[in-house]
């Protein structure tokens, strides 16, 4: 079996719903997927929302409640925690609190994703590691931030086309018998910022896993081979009879 999709399987559904779904709303404190904004940019966000709900809803004034999905949090800040030096001794500094709002970064548009943080609302000091469901209480780290990891692969062929086409009068573009070779992407992604999709190593950070990998003795009692690029992202060519298919073997 070189590649099976069994996304919507029962035992995989059932399992998403019951499980994982349920387990990382738990945990989403913890992750990087809140971003905080002044209680100011917070309306004008909520305003620029419901325009634009409206003109997808033709003016219609229908009601969205998409800001909704996941309740605003809203506390305050002392004016050193929010001015930045530059700004400590200007008329704003005579603030003594400001008012901010907690959401998510779902709400968000993409280019500010990266400012995800764990949520202010997160407590450290109040988790207690003998009650882990998880770990022993020695090793539980549950009292750190929390990065979501994910995986997943694609594969694009060279002749691949929709199946729909133009045509002029009788004339039709050609269409090759197969679809081509093809190349599988199988790559890792990560809310961490300076990783990202596949999950990038520069050079120093690289060198430093090389140096750990060093150290690590496989079955030869030798250290692991040095990695040249990060193998958070893998390409794969792919051929005849599925040759070279990210299979079982390559797990």
């Amino acid at each position: 079996c070189y590649y099976t999709d069994r996304h919507e399987d029962k035992d995989v559904v059932d399992d998403r719903q019951d499980r994982y779904i349920p387990s990382m709303d738990a945990h989403e404190l913890r992750m990087r997927r809140w971003v905080i904004l002044t209680r100011h940019e917070y309306h004008e966000l909520e305003r620029a929302h419901k325009k634009a709900a409206e003109s997808l809803s033709g003016g219609s004034g229908a009601n969205d409640d998409s800001l909704v999905c996941a309740p605003p949090h809203h506390f305050s800040l002392r004016a050193s925690e929010v001015l930045g030096e530059g700004e400590l001794h200007s008329p704003m500094s005579d603030v003594s609190e400001f008012a901010m709002v907690e959401i998510h970064v779902d709400l968000l548009c993409i280019d500010r994703y990266g400012e995800g943080k764990p949520s202010v609302r997160f407590e450290p000091e109040d988790v207690d590691k003998s009650k882990c469901e998880f770990h022993d209480a020695d090793v539980c780290k549950c009292d750190m931030p929390l990065s979501h990891q994910g995986q997943d692969e694609a594969v694009f062929h060279a002749y691949l086309s929709p199946i729909k086409a133009w045509k002029v009068g009788q004339f039709i573009t050609m269409r090759k018998k197969g679809n081509g070779p093809g190349r599988m992407v199988s790559g890792f992604m990560c809310d961490d910022e300076e990783k990202g999709m596949g999950l990038c190593l520069d050079e120093g950070r690289l060198a430093e896993v090389n140096a750990f990998r060093a150290l690590q003795l496989n079955r030869s009692e030798e250290g692991r081979a040095p990695l040249f690029s990060s193998p958070g992202i893998e390409y794969l060519d792919v051929g005849k009879n599925q040759e070279e298919w990210w299979n079982y073997e390559c797990l």
